[in-house]
């Protein structure tokens, strides 16, 4: 979807999200979601009209796990929830503390609720989620983060992942034993320390907030691309994006994630924000 969005402080929003099932999938257990609280606007991969932003936004992406029908089912449940309890409870939003405490409330009750349902559903025993939820409010983002989808924000023609994966390959990464690169294609990439549901007693979730200002351009994703393509093409891509262009980056990105590998399910959602 397109979505020009006026903000508080001068700033305003252009988002464009799309998924694909990949080549080798069946199932897309992928899930992207948003929604404008001041406006009530639901956001879809569906073309929408242009909104007004009087308040706050909310884009997430997620990647369900465990197949069958689990993954498809634990990435919609949890999105939906997620923006069902910020709607809910946005208007005791007091401050960045304040809107942190909040973001984590939710994704241990998102984790709670769908190991209570992963247990009297025995066909959906074990299935879990990655979530990564990014929250436009005045003039900063907040990120709220499990598992290996990523976040990143793309300014000054420099891509920088604001998220970490939480998974042993990126652990091995981060302690300068594997380059991104080797980390990209190591065998056991897949593999994920935290997750909501997915059969895990405990979550541990990232919740970070950064400035946003006018020329940056914010990527959400799941595996699916980052898996694909190394960041250096990502970053490529990326160089040839402008406001009026973003439908046509995102494709690119999922084209070239699908000529590269595309085993995996694709998903991401690309903005653009102006002042």
């Amino acid at each position: 979807y397109v979505t020009p969005m006026f903000k508080p402080h001068n700033l305003i929003l252009s988002s464009y999200s799309i998924t694909d099932v990949g080549i080798n999938r069946e199932n897309n257990e992928d899930h992207c979601s948003g929604k404008d609280f001041s406006s009530g606007k639901v956001f879809t991969t569906n073309i929408f009209e242009s909104v007004v932003l009087e308040d706050t936004i909310i884009q997430i992406i997620a990647d369900g796990m465990w197949g069958c029908m689990g993954g498809e089912i634990a990435c919609e449940f949890c999105s939906h929830y997620f923006i069902l309890e910020m709607d809910e409870n946005i208007v005791h939003i007091k401050g960045s503390s304040s809107i942190t405490f909040l973001r984590e409330g939710i994704m241990q009750k998102c984790h709670s609720k769908l190991t209570k349902r992963s247990h009297q559903d025995k066909s959906l025993e074990g299935m879990g989620t990655t979530l990564t939820a990014a929250i436009f409010k005045e003039d900063s983002l907040h990120i709220s983060h499990v598992g290996d989808s990523r976040l990143y924000r793309f300014r000054d023609k420099q891509l920088k992942q604001l998220t970490e994966d939480q998974s042993p390959v990126g652990e091995l990464q981060r302690s300068g034993y594997l380059s991104k690169e080797a980390a990209r294609t190591h065998p056991d990439r897949h593999l994920i320390d935290q997750a909501l549901g997915g059969g895990l007693p405990f979550i541990n979730p990232q919740h970070k907030s950064v400035a946003i200002e006018h020329g940056d351009f914010i990527l959400i994703c799941t595996d699916g691309l980052t898996d694909s393509i190394p960041e250096n093409q990502i970053q490529s891509i990326l160089n040839g994006a402008t406001p009026n262009n973003l439908k046509a980056i995102s494709q690119s990105l999922v084209e070239t994630a699908l000529e590269l590998d595309g085993s995996d399910n694709i998903t991401l959602t690309l903005v653009y924000i102006s002042g």
